[in-house]
């Protein structure tokens, strides 16, 4: 969690004095989550949203109320967590791994290796903060029939060519994870462009709903599911207002600091991978490039010796295709260049808890290491 306060607190502790913790509280009541839904929409630029528990059944969520089933093909990246493809197996349907370009993020200009005639989505994974072709990704997309997911689960607050991340695809899904920008220690949300497709939701992500006061009138022309439990609670959504509150300021700091790392990495920088700032990038991490994994490994075992924040991402065991290729039915083929390229990068973690002078310490290490 990057920022949290008094406000957080004197939320939660003014919410148990009403001892109202559930979300629905009758027709035409609004909550603590319902308010949250509304001011988040307003934020990414989107109709509709629905918080739900976890940024894995914002996902699934979003691919079942498409009807994205047994079958069906959804294109994912070679780099992302493992919930991405989870969320594809979980309601049935087949993960296709394509290559992610140079910058981290889905190949657009080589998507259509990977369709096939049971394609049916698409799923944009903005990884590390950085954000994805949109553009180029929803024109593909509506190209060839395809629904397109935005998996903003790393990069709340990023944006690409001045929209929001979240507002470009049909539907998108955020968390709200501890190591997430904003965070309730876990969460997701799921937001919607078409309003029959959100309804569905609603009833999928909690069984119940078309029971109650709250959404009975509201749902009575959508067909009956049987749902999962996906709900939220009121604590949550109070934590969650105040972190929304702090989003701008938050990644307004970690541009700040990036830049400041950029200015002390100067003797290495053709070794980054982005050796400026990206417009729309959340300013998490910063990537270094070598030409050789082991050197690479080697690297970031010294890095680590001496207290920094600095992973090579084939370390990371839910993120790179390798790791989460058994779960899959079908055997991957990507390029070996692929494999080569990811492990070749070192993914490091702009530390939001240093000070200016302690961040510049530690950078001069992560160049006197290099060196």
């Amino acid at each position: 969690m990057y920022s949290i306060g008094k406000e957080e607190l004197a939320r939660i502790e003014e919410l148990f004095l009403t001892k109202k913790f559930f979300r629905y509280q009758g027709k035409d009541v609004e909550t603590n989550c319902s308010k949250f839904e509304q001011q988040f929409s307003e934020y990414i630029g989107v109709k509709h949203s629905l918080f739900v528990t976890s940024g894995t059944n914002a996902l699934i969520l979003a691919l079942e109320a498409n009807g994205i089933s047994a079958g069906d093909e959804v294109i994912v990246p070679s780099y992302t967590f493992v919930a991405t493809i989870t969320a594809v197996l979980n309601v049935g349907a087949t993960p296709i791994v394509a290559n992610v370009g140079e910058g981290l993020t889905l190949d657009v200009a080589n998507l259509h290796k990977y369709l096939t005639k049971k394609t049916k989505a698409i799923i944009a994974v903005h990884m590390d903060g950085l954000p994805c072709e949109m553009d180029h990704i929803v024109s593909f997309a509506k190209a060839h029939s395809l629904l397109t997911i935005e998996d903003v689960a790393q990069a709340i607050g990023g944006s690409y060519q001045g929209k929001k991340l979240g507002s470009w695809g049909d539907v998108s899904c955020f968390s709200f994870n501890v190591d997430k920008i904003i965070s309730c220690g876990e969460g997701g949300m799921v937001c919607f462009k078409n309003e029959s497709t959100f309804k569905l939701a609603l009833k999928i992500h909690d069984s119940p709903v078309s029971f109650g006061a709250t959404h009975k009138d509201y749902l009575s022309d959508t067909p009956p599911v049987v749902g999962h439990s996906m709900r939220v609670s009121e604590i949550s959504a109070v934590i969650m207002q105040e972190q929304l509150k702090r989003l701008d300021f938050i990644i307004a700091e970690l541009k700040r600091r990036k830049s400041l790392i950029f200015s002390l990495l100067q003797p290495i920088k053709e070794m980054l991978l982005y050796p400026y700032l990206i417009e729309g990038d959340c300013s998490t991490h910063f990537h270094l490039k070598f030409s050789d994994p082991i050197t690479s490994a080697e690297l970031a075992k010294k890095m680590t010796a001496q207290g920094l924040v600095a992973v090579p991402l084939y370390a990371r065991p839910a993120h790179c295709y390798w790791h989460w290729q058994h779960l899959l039915p079908q055997e991957i083929s990507l390029a070996s260049s692929q494999r080569m390229h990811l492990s070749n990068i070192i993914r490091v973690a702009v530390d939001y808890s240093l000070s200016d002078e302690e961040l510049a310490k530690q950078i001069g290490l992560v160049v006197d290491v290099v060196k």
